[in-house]
């Protein structure tokens, strides 16, 4: 259950929500993506949010940097990424009191 939709995803790109040409692509990061936020809100709560808004900016965020890592074949993380995962912490750290929380 991703947070994030490829229309977000595409906003970040300036990729038109018209294109399906990378479809496939983006759905497979952020799929990607979803499943390592989903470990990150482990350590927070045993009852993840079934939506937010935040989380899904900051999941486009992450899985935009990961689409461009791989178009500029570059090894280094993307700034996309570095702040997508930074923020999300953050924000997971306050929202839960920076404890876990039992459903």
């Amino acid at each position: 259950m991703a947070y994030a939709t490829l229309d977000q995803v595409k906003r970040w790109l300036q990729i038109p929500t018209s294109d399906t040409s990378e479809d496939s692509e983006l759905s497979e990061l952020l799929s990607m993506v979803d499943t390592e936020i989903q470990t990150i809100l482990s350590k927070y709560t045993s009852s993840p949010p079934e939506s937010d808004e935040v989380i899904a900016m900051y999941e486009s965020l992450w899985v935009a940097g990961l689409y461009r890592m791989r178009r500029e074949k570059v090894d280094d993380v993307h700034p996309y990424v570095r702040y997508a995962r930074e923020k999300l912490e953050e924000y997971l750290a306050a929202k839960y009191r920076g404890g876990f929380q039992a459903a």
